[in-house]
């Protein structure tokens, strides 16, 4: 196993803030846009899921933020 390979496994082992993330109903709520918007914008890939919690797709909340920001929607 090489430096880069132990490195990566580690990364992979690694754990994850899980306040760093947010549910879709969540990120909707921030975005103040319907539930059905970010399944249209997550499948046509311009809004993907970042991490996985069990069967839950989950989002980068500074992400969001940052999306509501450019959406010009209501202070992230």
């Amino acid at each position: 196993m090489t430096a880069v390979d132990r490195a990566l496994a580690q990364l992979s082992h690694a754990p994850l803030n899980r306040a760093e993330f947010i549910s879709v109903v969540e990120a909707a709520s921030i975005l103040n846009r319907s539930l059905r918007t970010i399944r249209y914008w997550e499948k046509d890939g311009l809004m993907p899921p970042r991490k996985r919690f069990g069967k839950k797709l989950m989002y980068r909340r500074q992400d969001v933020e940052e999306l509501a920001l450019l959406l010009g929607g209501h202070d992230a």
